[in-house]
């Protein structure tokens, strides 16, 4: 099937291209759309260049662990001659840390491969292991472009520090390709923290006695700096009655004047407050089997609801 698309989808190679793409995603799978060649005035000034063209992208900006991330190699036969038996080989994203080799990237898939912009199929990786991913194409028509749009998802090993970068590299050899040709691209962690908040009410059966509940709110930061200005609402109940007897903030009483409860509504800190609440970023460390592992920064808020 790829042998005979590729083939009756030829371009003239002494005819230099230019195409536009567009990415996208619909129903939970990635797509990619191509516009028709539009045809260059040739320059007898053009550079040299090899008979394959490869590049490699990203459509994520930045990453963050367990993330899902798309990318797209795009492959260009520039020669006179058909490419045949191609070989793409995927790193996973490789370094090493302290000396011990580590890949942050596990091929999720599925491969789509779009020949002239048209798809053709879907392919199933020829090898895959810990260490890379390998992908064949049987062939590539002189001036034909091809483009294989897969996922890859972040595993415990990527880098998580402030300022760290996943590098992905692949590279592309074939029957008469001389030498392999490889394509890189870099993306840096993300430094935005998805502040998450957990919430337990103890009844007066395990609370502080009759009438009174125990409102505890723990907030976890897996991102890699510091959350600063967080504030904490909730409707714990609109009764003349209700009041709050006592706030703690990781076990220490907060003074009434830094919190409040309104129509129901318990905030804290309270609008005007001088305090302000920082959680703590997430910590990154080595475990002894050598894999980075995060913790997220926490903290405990408890309100002794009295009804």
């Amino acid at each position: 099937m790829i042998l005979q698309t590729a083939a009756n989808l030829k371009t003239n190679p002494a005819e230099k291209m230019q195409r536009a793409y567009v990415s996208y995603s619909c129903g939970g799978e990635c797509r990619l759309a191509a516009s028709e060649n539009i045809p260059e005035e040739k320059s007898p000034a053009d550079p040299l260049y090899a008979p394959l063209q490869a590049d490699l992208f990203c459509l994520s900006h930045s990453y963050n662990p367990g993330e899902l991330l798309t990318y797209i190699v795009t492959l260009r036969n520039r020669g006179t001659s058909p490419l045949c038996s191609l070989e793409i080989t995927d790193n996973l994203g490789a370094w090493a840390p302290q000396g011990v080799s580590l890949h942050p990237l596990s091929y999720e898939g599925p491969l789509r491969l779009y020949v002239e912009g048209c798809f053709v199929s879907c392919i199933s990786p020829a090898c895959i292991s810990g260490e890379t991913a390998v992908f064949s194409i049987l062939y590539l028509a002189p001036g034909a472009e091809a483009a294989l749009v897969y996922r890859m998802r972040v595993t415990e090993k990527a880098p998580l520090a402030a300022g760290s970068e996943i590098t992905s590299t692949v590279g592309i050899s074939a029957e008469n390709l001389p030498e392999t040709i490889t394509a890189s691209h870099t993306i840096p962690v993300r430094a935005f923290a998805p502040l998450q908040i957990e919430k337990a009410v103890f009844s007066p059966k395990t609370g502080d006695g009759a009438g009174r509940y125990k409102h505890v709110y723990t907030l976890y930061n897996p991102g890699l700096q510091p959350v600063e200005r967080a504030v904490i609402t909730d409707d714990i109940g609109a009764s003349w009655d209700t009041r709050i007897i006592s706030v703690f903030l990781n076990g220490l009483e907060i003074p009434p004047e830094e919190y409040c409860l309104r129509h129901g509504k318990f905030t804290f800190p309270a609008p005007g407050a001088s305090r302000e609440i920082t959680v703590p970023a997430a910590e990154i460390c080595l475990n002894p089997e050598g894999n980075l592992e995060s913790r997220p920064g926490s903290l405990c808020v408890e309100a002794v609801v009295e009804k």
